[in-house]
């Protein structure tokens, strides 16, 4: 055999090697940026390729649930709901949960959201959410949550209780996520349509980190955020909160509050700047029309 032909054949055999492990790693977060940032990818339908190993019944399901999403909410709120859909699918291939009960979950995890403040009270109280005393206005932004869930149950009886438990602790977490809750929560936080200061950084843990360490990220991102806006925060987070930092891997969380603390100054910054020199730019108009 000719050196040249010896040649060749190493060179076939080395294209036929399959991609390491690196490549294959490099690839798919190239990938979860796009998905996770480019608010023009479609939403997967009910009957997408994204849906081939789902049942008859799951796309059934899904199609009703896609249907009632559409008639309550307005565009901005379906927007997020899809954006939700679309990035805990893919969440759920990367950490393998259960493509399904993420799409679903996704879809649904704001059922209640639009409801008047007073309205979400009186349902919270009927379904025994633990109101801080004194604080019923204070936790508002957190009972469509629990009551979302209790009200999913009536209108999608199919729906299994893993999911209705996902959408439940979406606004709160608990001490026991499952990897399904967990999921959840972290596709609310980074779906394409957000745009806080720390969503680059929770982007580019998907994949990067395991599941756990990425909803402790994005719980501290949550924490951060609170107590920077001067929010009044629910004691039971708080108590979530000392649980994941005390818990194995919660040292890593140090570091996350660090980078969510110098991007929240870094945003701070860049708009005071903006209004320097918008300012600026106003005030030297004025001095040009008064020389005028």
């Amino acid at each position: 055999m000719s050196k040249k032909h010896e040649n060749s054949e190493e060179l076939e055999v080395q294209a036929e090697e399959p991609r390491s492990k690196t490549d294959e790693f490099k690839e798919m977060l190239a990938a979860n940026r796009s998905v996770f940032v480019n608010k023009n990818v479609e939403t997967p339908g009910p009957e997408s390729d994204d849906a081939k190993g789902f049942t008859p019944e799951q796309r059934e399901l899904l199609s009703r649930a896609h249907a009632a999403i559409r008639h309550r909410f307005e565009d901005r709120r379906l927007k997020h709901s899809l954006g939700v859909e679309r990035t805990a699918a893919r969440l759920a291939r990367m950490y393998d949960v259960d493509v399904f009960s993420a799409r679903i979950a996704g879809v649904l995890h704001d059922w209640n959201k639009e409801l008047p403040a007073d309205e979400l009270i009186e349902q919270g109280k009927k379904i025994g959410f633990d109101f801080p005393e004194g604080h019923e206005r204070d936790v508002v932004s957190l009972l469509h949550a629990p009551t979302g869930a209790v009200a999913l149950k009536e209108e999608f009886p199919e729906l299994a209780p893993e999911v209705l438990q996902a959408i439940s602790r979406h606004t709160t977490g608990a001490p026991d996520m499952t990897d399904l809750d967990m999921l959840v929560y972290v596709a609310d936080m980074i779906e394409p349509g957000r745009s806080y200061a720390t969503v680059g950084v929770l982007r580019d843990l998907a994949g990067a980190k395991p599941l756990p360490d990425l909803y402790r990220a994005c719980y501290a991102s949550t924490m951060v955020s609170l107590f920077d806006r001067r929010h009044y925060v629910y004691p039971a987070a708080i108590e979530i909160w000392n649980d994941l930092v005390t818990s194995d891997g919660g040292d890593n969380d140090k570091d996350l509050l660090v980078h969510a603390v110098q991007a929240e100054a870094i945003m701070d910054s860049e708009k005071k700047s903006k209004k320097s020199k918008k300012a600026k730019k106003g005030r030297k108009k004025k001095s040009k029309k008064s020389k005028k």
